[in-house]
């Protein structure tokens, strides 16, 4: 259960970034939600058991495991606009 919250937040907010910056290309929003899943997935997996020993595999600490993904997909998304900023330059 742990893995598709994780799933769901990236996505979810890969596709309210998009939404929010108004992208229409089709590249660009599956760029956006993969960065979201991407730092979702890094966050929501490594920083939970670092901070109150939940495996998230395994469904523990659900709570923890909702906010390190959210922060964690905020984090690939602002990686992602700064990157693409630079290489556009």
């Amino acid at each position: 259960m742990g893995i598709l919250i994780v799933l769901l937040v990236g996505g979810t907010l890969g596709w309210l970034a998009t939404v929010w910056l108004q992208v229409e290309s089709p590249r660009s929003v599956l760029h956006h939600v993969l960065a979201g899943i991407g730092g979702a997935v890094l966050a929501g997996i490594v920083v939970p058991p670092m901070i109150d020993h939940a495996d998230p595999l395994k469904g523990q600490g659900e709570p923890m495991i909702l906010i390190a993904s959210a922060i964690g997909a905020i984090a690939g998304l602002l990686l992602l606009t700064a990157l693409s900023r630079f290489w556009v330059r």
